[in-house]
This record gives C-alpha cells, sequence and structure tokens, in this order.
C-alpha cells in the first residue's frame, strides 16, 4: 500500500538536469537527420525526423496538470474531505511520480483543485457510445479514505415504455510503469497513470489525491429517444463514518442513426471485420469487434499457476495437448470468451513459442521409417544446415495439421469476420515450431519430451535482411506449405464451412509485419510463382524497416502496385508535403480497389506510454479520414509485455506499457479496456457520423478535418482541458486562423464541433 503521498510540483524539480548519454546520442542523430531532410536530395523519411529535439518534446509532451485559472471553487465543496469536478475523455487526470514513497504530482495541483463544476449532458445517437470523466479528489492530501463506491440509479420509472440508454459509471484504476526513456524532462523511475477501466464497484483505498471515474452511454436501434436523468451515488468512510456525495447527469438520445453500413467510399468499416491472428506479446489472442462483440481469452487454473510462478519464464509454456474450445457465454451481451487450451507443465522441454504458422497450422515432421537416427538429426535441428538436412532426408516428410485452424477460423466466421490475415514472415528473433511425429512418438497426447522441435535459428538478421535459414525454408519448404494450405482452404470453401455470414468465401492475406520492402517481395513472389488463383491477397505493415524513398519510381513500386492491402506507419508518409503526396496515393490506391490504412504502434509519436497523449486515440481515426484512407488501426490491443493483471509487473526489456497498448486482462468475465481504447472507439463512430453527415449534404467533411495533421506542438498544457471550454467558438473559419495546432486541440474542436451540431439541430427540446 502507498504511504500517504505528499505532492509537488514536478514541473518546477530537476527539469535542468544534463541529459543522459544516450540521451545526447539520439539528438545528435536526430539533428543530422533534420540536415538530410533539408537537402534537396530525395532521402528516406526516418519516423523521427519531425522532431529534432527530442528532449523538448518530451518536455512538452509530458502531461502537465493545470487547472483553468483565475477560478475559484463554489464556497460550499461537495463534502467537507472529497470534492469533484468533470472533464473530458481526450485527457489523462494524473501524471504521479514516486520515490521513496514519496508521489510527486506533475502539475499545479492547487488550480486543478479550483476546476469549476461545467457538467455537461451526454449527447448521443443511436448506435452510439460517449462518455466523459467525473473527478474526485481530496480536499485535504492526507485525508484516508477507505470503501470508495459507485453506483448510478435512473430518476424515472416508465420502463415499461422505453427502452433507455446504457449508463455506467467505473472506476478508472492507476497504472504502474518505470520510466526508462534517458530525457531530462521525465525522471526515470516509477510512475502512476489512471487508464484502466474497471469493473469492480469499490475500492478498498482512495490511495492518490484523485480518483477518475468515467460516466459512458451506450446506445443501439431500439433505444428511445429523448431525456433520461440518472442519479450518481458515491459512498465513502473517513474515520469510519459513512459520507455521500450525489451529483446527476442528464443523457440525451436523439432520433438520429449511427449508419455503420452507409458511409460510403471514405469507410472504416474494417475496424470491425477483420481478424489479425498474429500472437500477441503474453501468447494470448485478444481482438476487438467494434460494434458487436468482444473476443477475448479466460485462463485456467492451470494457466494461473505457471503464470504466477515466478521460476519460469512466461515464454517457456510448452503445449503437449493442444486443444481449443471455443465458447458463446449467451448470457452477458457484448463479448465472447474464446476459453485458450490446457497447458500442461510437466515434462516441459523449455524452448519458446512459434509465431510463423502458429499454433493453429503445426508443421508436423512425419517419421515413415522409425528410425532412431532421424529422430537425433531432428533434436539437433539448430546446427547450422538443419533445414537442410529435414529436406534431403527420405525418411521425414512435412505435412500441416488444419485441426485448430478450422476451429479458430470458424470462431471468427460465427463472429462475422470476413478476413484472415496469416503471416508470412516475423520480424523479429521468432522461432518455428516443427512437430515430430511418428509411430512410437505419435502427436496428439504426447507426453514425451519431444512432441514439438524448435528451430531457434533467425529468419531475419540484425541488419532486417534474409537470414541464410530463411532463404532455405522459403525456396524449399514454403512452397509445399502454401499448396497444403491452398488445398485445404478450396475444399472447405466449396463444401461451404469456409463462408463468411454474407455466404460469401473468407478472404486469406498472407500479412508482413513490419519487414523491409525486400523481404517482403521475396516472400511474396514465392506465393505468386505457386499459381493458386489469387486465393491469398497481401497486406504488408509499412512500418519502421520498410524504407521508401519521396520519389516516383520508389512510391509506385513500395506503395501502389504491390499490395492489396496496405498499413503505413503514419509519420514518415504524413510528413509529405503535409500529408498531401500521401493522399494523392491513397486515392490511386481506390481506383485500383486497394486498401490503405494507418496504424498506431509502441514508440512513435506522440510516444510511449508516460509522454502519451490520450487524445492521440481519438485523432487517429480522424487523421485517416482526413486524407480519405480506409481506417485507422491500432496494432495490438493487448496489456502489458507481461500480463499486468496476474503478476503486477512487467520484467521485460520495456518498462512501461506502450500507447499502442490497449486492453487489460481483467478479471476473467473479458477484458478491461483502457482509457485509450475508449477514445480510440468514439472516434470511430465520430468518423461515421461526419460521413453520415456529409452524404446528407449538412456539410464537408475535408474542410472540417483539413486541420487534423501531423504537429510538432505536441504541448498539452492548456487551462480549459478539464470543462470541454477548448473553444469558445465552432465556426470553421476561426479554426482555420489557428497554426499549428496541438493534437489536442485538433481533436477538441472535431468532437466539440459534432457534439454543439447535434445540440443545435438534433436535439427536441
Amino acid at each position: 500500500m502507498l504511504k500517504t503521498p505528499i505532492i509537488k510540483n514536478l514541473r518546477n524539480e530537476g527539469l535542468n538536469m544534463k541529459s543522459k548519454k544516450t540521451g545526447l546520442i539520439l539528438m545528435i542523430t536526430l539533428f543530422l537527420l533534420s540536415i538530410l531532410i533539408a537537402s534537396a536530395v530525395p532521402i528516406t523519411i526516418n519516423f523521427l525526423s519531425l522532431h529534432n529535439d527530442w528532449d523538448k518534446v518530451w518536455k512538452k509532451e509530458y502531461d502537465y496538470q493545470e487547472g483553468t485559472k483565475e477560478t475559484t471553487k463554489p464556497k460550499k465543496p461537495a463534502n467537507e474531505y472529497v470534492d469533484y469536478f468533470f472533464g473530458d475523455s481526450l485527457f489523462k487526470n494524473d501524471s504521479f511520480y514516486e520515490k521513496n514513497n514519496t508521489i510527486t504530482y506533475n502539475g499545479d495541483w492547487s488550480q486543478v483543485k479550483k476546476t469549476t463544476v461545467v457538467n455537461k449532458d451526454l449527447i448521443c445517437w443511436k448506435n452510439d457510445f460517449q462518455s466523459k470523466q467525473l473527478i474526485l479528489f481530496k480536499i485535504n492530501n492526507n485525508t484516508i479514505v477507505k470503501g470508495l463506491e459507485i453506483n448510478i440509479k435512473p430518476l424515472f420509472n416508465n420502463f415499461s415504455s422505453v427502452t433507455p440508454p446504457t449508463v455506467k459509471v467505473q472506476f478508472i484504476k492507476p497504472i504502474k510503469a518505470r520510466n526508462n526513456v534517458s530525457s531530462s524532462s521525465i525522471y526515470k523511475g516509477t510512475y502512476y497513470s489512471f487508464d484502466e477501466i474497471s469493473t469492480d464497484s469499490v475500492l478498498k483505498t482512495f490511495a492518490f489525491p484523485m480518483q477518475p471515474i468515467l460516466l459512458s452511454a451506450t446506445t443501439n436501434n431500439e433505444t428511445t429517444t429523448g431525456t433520461f436523468n440518472y442519479e450518481v451515488n458515491i459512498n465513502f468512510k473517513v474515520n469510519n463514518e459513512l459520507q455521500l456525495i450525489q451529483t446527476e447527469q442528464k443523457v440525451v438520445v436523439v432520433d438520429k442513426n449511427v449508419k455503420v453500413d452507409n458511409y460510403g467510399s471514405h469507410d472504416v468499416k474494417d475496424f470491425g471485420y477483420e481478424s489479425m491472428i498474429f500472437s500477441h506479446n503474453s501468447q494470448k489472442f485478444i481482438s476487438k469487434n467494434w460494434d458487436s462483440r468482444t473476443l477475448a481469452p479466460t485462463c485456467n487454473n492451470d494457466d494461473l499457476v505457471i503464470i504466477n510462478n515466478p521460476s519460469f519464464d512466461w515464454n517457456g509454456y510448452h503445449y503437449l495437448d493442444e486443444r481449443y474450445w471455443f465458447l458463446k457465454d449467451d448470457n452477458v451481451k457484448g463479448y465472447e470468451k474464446w476459453v485458450r487450451d490446457c497447458v500442461d507443465s510437466l515434462n516441459m522441454s523449455y524452448g519458446y513459442f512459434t509465431d510463423f504458422g502458429l499454433p493453429y497450422l503445426k508443421m508436423i515432421i512425419q517419421n515413415h521409417e522409425e528410425n532412431p537416427n532421424d529422430l537425433k538429426s531432428i533434436e539437433i535441428l539448430n546446427n547450422q544446415k538443419g533445414l537442410e538436412d529435414l529436406i534431403s532426408n527420405p525418411n521425414l516428410s512435412l505435412q500441416l495439421s488444419f485441426e485448430i485452424f478450422d476451429k479458430f477460423v470458424d470462431f471468427f466466421k460465427n463472429s462475422n469476420y470476413t478476413k484472415i490475415y496469416i503471416p508470412a514472415i516475423i520480424r523479429n528473433n521468432f522461432n518455428i515450431a516443427l512437430y515430430y511425429s511418428s509411430k512410437n512418438y505419435p502427436l496428439i497426447n504426447n507426453r514425451s519430451p519431444l512432441p514439438q522441435v524448435i528451430f531457434h535459428n533467425r529468419f531475419i538478421d540484425g541488419k532486417g535482411f534474409l537470414t541464410r535459414e530463411a532463404k532455405v525454408f522459403y525456396n524449399d519448404i514454403f512452397p509445399k506449405y502454401l499448396n497444403q494450405l491452398a488445398k485445404h482452404i478450396n475444399n472447405k470453401i466449396d463444401s461451404g464451412e469456409y463462408l463468411n455470414f454474407k455466404g460469401e468465401p473468407l478472404k486469406f492475406f498472407f500479412s508482413f509485419d513490419e519487414t523491409k520492402y525486400e523481404v517482403n517481395k521475396f516472400v511474396w513472389d514465392i506465393v505468386q510463382k505457386e499459381k493458386l488463383d489469387n486465393l491469398f491477397g497481401s497486406h504488408v505493415y509499412a512500418g519502421w524497416e520498410y524504407k521508401v524513398q519521396n520519389r516516383s519510381d520508389q512510391i509506385s513500386t513500395r506503395l501502389i502496385d504491390n499490395w492489396d492491402e496496405l498499413t503505413l506507419n503514419p509519420l514518415p508518409f504524413l510528413a509529405w508535403d503535409n500529408g498531401k503526396k500521401i493522399k494523392e496515393i491513397i486515392n490511386q490506391r481506390k481506383t485500383r480497389g486497394l486498401i490503405t490504412r494507418f496504424y498506431s504502434t509502441w514508440g512513435e509519436y506522440p510516444g510511449s506510454y508516460l509522454g502519451s497523449n490520450p487524445a492521440e486515440s481519438y485523432w487517429g481515426p480522424l487523421l485517416a479520414r482526413s486524407v480519405n484512407a480506409n481506417g485507422w488501426h491500432k496494432f495490438q490491443l493487448d496489456g502489458f509485455r507481461n500480463d499486468i493483471s496476474l503478476d503486477n509487473e512487467d520484467t521485460s526489456a520495456v518498462y512501461e506499457p506502450g500507447d499502442a497498448y490497449q486492453l487489460y486482462p481483467g478479471s476473467g468475465d473479458g477484458p478491461n479496456l483502457s482509457l485509450r481504447l475508449v477514445n480510440f472507439i468514439e472516434s470511430i463512430k465520430t468518423v461515421w457520423k461526419l460521413n453520415q453527415l456529409q452524404k446528407e449534404g449538412k456539410f464537408v467533411v475535408s474542410d472540417l478535418l483539413k486541420n487534423i495533421k501531423l504537429t510538432k506542438n505536441a504541448n498539452q498544457n492548456t487551462p480549459y482541458k478539464w470543462n470541454l471550454n477548448y473553444w469558445n467558438w465552432t465556426s470553421l473559419e476561426k479554426m482555420n486562423l489557428k497554426k499549428d495546432l496541438r493534437v489536442s486541440e485538433q481533436t477538441e474542436f472535431v468532437k466539440i464541433f459534432i457534439y454543439e451540431y447535434t445540440r443545435n439541430n438534433l436535439v427536441v427540446n
């Protein structure tokens, strides 16, 4: 438990420290990049090229907190111990630094506590989701508050004649992160930041000076139009005496439907109907379907024992009996469970999971002659000629098992997914799992030490190019893999098993994970040589290894001509001509029926978690829409590098959750959302609203979104963010007078514009 925190103003302490050596090297590197960018020679745009002073970016980006200047709270607070105000879900209400049991607040705490209470209505269309924050704070930071409990009660009783919106109040839990970034602007050390949307209705202790609560309203087609009033009750104890704070929340539902299936050519529908089957860092698969259900795993007791046992490396589970059960919970709407296979820790051969092919496509080495020497050769597959020995051995053959793959596809097909993405190659040093099977060593239910044989060598070297082993695999083994997979998929389509909810064949893509163009082209050429009747499409994450020079030949081959679906890291490409060039590229791809998206990945601007701007999650889909892209993809949805809900610590090389991670494992009933994912979902709804209003001739979306762009202004310091009063205007003309707007300013303007448009034009008084 944290000791009573001491509140300090971090902004005034220690920010003039000299940069560490690594920070200096990075700054020099960025400076040299800026010189290159200024030259006339075509060069590759690097992700960090927008910022030639990393330290200043961190200093601005780090979420300094202010209240509204020169305002005072009402004379009588809500309670003598605890008071509150309201704030936008776009903003973090925290940045706490811990050292020697002392909590330092990054901001002007005296001003924050003076923030005026502005309780705006939640205004929803049908099929909508809207939220805001209620921020509790201690009047005296040393007050011990226990048993914090929240509930919400409708102030109407005509339930038989109306279908009200679903309204929730949920605690936002603090997440512990250890900063390891070399920067004089942010101390190395332990930080706390409120991000996880909890399902708990009671908090044992009020550990920090403030405690944010998320108020949200969800509507569907059946929700009744009108105004609904709710009472929010907050109970807690001080000195063992029960205390109560009450406030009201009004939810207004307008007679306007967010039409997910009717948004023209500039759509983001793929957010809801894709299935990425890359395994995640915690070796679980979590996917989010934005409009119908969440797909999530639960762990059985055997899993928990292994995960909680520090003597086991979390990467070191060994699958002995790979059985999957796929269950639907008909009693709980909004999510489905994917119950993982059993993990047996006995007889564990210490090794690592596969990423190529994943457990869904098991690559089985079949021994036809039961020669002991063949088994020995498999055991030493790690040697320099391991794959060559396998290929040349006449007693061994390679076969694919589709038992798990079929269940996987069936599960997502039943969840209304239309696309399945299979990894073609993985950038990192993951391994290939080759399963050994023979008469004496059957694959299924095998309890011997060698049911799975691991090939450890890398397929991509430190410079990002294919290794010798990779070329052997792709030239000699991959064609067999392709043909067996294609035959299986075609048979399943012909039998009607691989059809989507529309009765059409499922689409399968080979996906490339942030690898070099040269690597992607080498592997994709092999796929095309097999002449598989265009059964497989191509999908590329154009990330940090994917270099493209701003010249016509490379733009044509690497961005326009080759890939069916292209998901771009925004930084290097939106930097070209302030986004005009990439908009032209996207439009060219659209004329050919090709899909182009952007994605947010860990470590990119606005950066890692401590410096991240929650508004970026809302800003991303708006940015994609502003250049007519097909959508914005959050690269990963899982929690920390490690499973934070189980071990509460992250022991990996990266000591903080990435900005791209959107879900937390939760309590077992399903994953908990993050505050950033809440903003992401709201933004997708906003894009659909904008498209719909444009189709109805209300306004031109491009006019509203032309100021949504990359910016060097990462500064989040603003006195308005608590009250949703970012702007005292809603006209496009005044918006266009602003220069170099912050990400949060760009985002908040669009959010307020839609809010005011709905309130002024659609609300029936």
